[in-house]
Order: C-alpha cells, then sequence, then structure tokens
C-alpha cells in the first residue's frame, strides 16, 4: 500500500491580509533581505505554497513587491503596476 504523506497546515491568521503584509515587512526589516525573498522565506518557514498567499499580497506589499521586481527586470517597467499574481 502507497502512503500519502501531506504537509501539514500551520494555524496562521492570514484571514486578514494586513497580518501577513506586518510579518513581511518584519521580516524584511529583521533579516534586510528584499520583499521577494521575505515572502519566499515565510512561504518556506510555514510550509506554504507561493500560491496560497499570493492574494495577500495587496496594497503597499504589492507596490514595493513590483518597484523590487522591476528594479531586478523581472517585469517590464512599463508593466511595474500589474502583477501577474
Amino acid at each position: 500500500m502507497k502512503r500519502q504523506y501531506t504537509i501539514p497546515m500551520v494555524n496562521l491568521d492570514l484571514n486578514k491580509a494586513d497580518t501577513f503584509v506586518k510579518e513581511i515587512e518584519n521580516i524584511v526589516d529583521k533579516y534586510s533581505m528584499g520583499y521577494l525573498e521575505a515572502i519566499l522565506y515565510y512561504c518556506d518557514i510555514h510550509a506554504l505554497e507561493e500560491e496560497q498567499v499570493a492574494h495577500y499580497v495587496v496594497g503597499p506589499l504589492k507596490q514595493r513587491l513590483a518597484t523590487e521586481a522591476k528594479s531586478l527586470n523581472l517585469i517590464s517597467k512599463k508593466n511595474a503596476t500589474t502583477l501577474p499574481l
């Protein structure tokens, strides 16, 4: 019989996007990371997929992420206001 392993979902308060934004801001400040790296780090330590937190990237966090992605040439400069999330 084949065993199926699932990653346990961590009980997080992600019902509010502002909680997520504050967590990312804390990671950026504490570890001197960029926003993209901080989001990936957050997903890694909480065993989450990036798609699970994509809809929590809103407001100022989305703007900062767009600016960072633009500076890293990950998105074109004219499409910086619409991220492919």
